[in-house]
């Protein structure tokens, strides 16, 4: 586990100076997540761009992209060089997306952040995710849920006998439309062999388990 890795896990997480500075100490331990997001509310709203379209669609991919580069700024602040790229061109927020210059910027060990999906309608953000770890061949995805700590066999909330899988091929969460993610990024993922993570988010000290190779929620693949 590297000393980089460590402290994207503690931006993302919520552990971020800033956002102690302005919420508290205790804001980690009391809902460190909404306060990131009313941060980022915040700072969306301070965007002229954001101000100049009403089209919903167009307002949400704007709204991601301003977000990743506020992500970006907290984690640069600790000393981790970050680019946000972006499939809708907003130039005054993120880098055009260009699969050749995202991997320049991951060979000179960048953080990339990618923003606006695939810059297409009808197309998830979990089919964007699966599209951009085939493009630059990445080697897992980790998949963070609000709550849910892996895959089930039926949904937890409404069952309580539901189990939850260790680990579950490609093939059978198509079968059985488990809800990974949508079934055009679990494809991609299969074609490509790329493995999915799927694990609680919400849960302190989750994303630093898994970076370090920890079992935690479900592995999804073979």
């Amino acid at each position: 586990m590297s000393f980089d890795a460590f402290l994207i896990a503690n931006v993302i997480e919520g552990r971020s100076p800033e956002l102690i500075s302005k919420y508290g100490p205790n804001c980690y331990a009391n809902n460190a997540k909404e306060a990131f997001r009313t941060f980022v509310r915040e700072e969306v709203q301070r965007y002229p761009l954001f101000q100049l379209t009403t089209d919903p669609t167009i307002r949400a991919k704007l709204q991601d992209a301003i977000a990743k580069e506020v992500q970006s700024r907290l984690i640069e602040k600790q000393g981790i060089p970050t680019r946000v790229l972006s499939a809708l061109e907003i130039r005054e927020v993120a880098e055009p997306y260009i699969r050749r210059r995202a991997e320049r910027h991951l060979e000179k060990g960048r953080i990339v952040v990618f923003a606006a999906g695939t810059g297409n309608p009808y197309f998830s953000t979990d089919t964007a995710a699966a599209l951009r770890a085939a493009e630059l061949h990445a080697e897992l995805i980790l998949m963070a849920k609000q709550g849910v700590d892996g895959v089930y066999d039926s949904d937890p909330r409404g069952n309580p006998a539901a189990r939850r899988y260790e680990q579950v091929g490609y093939d059978e969460a198509l079968q059985r439309n488990l809800r990974v993610m949508d079934q055009t990024a679990i494809a991609l993922c299969r074609e490509n062999a790329i493995p999915i993570v799927v694990f609680d988010s919400s849960v302190p000290g989750n994303l630093l388990r898994v970076a370090c190779g920890e079992k935690v929620g479900t592995l999804v693949g073979g």
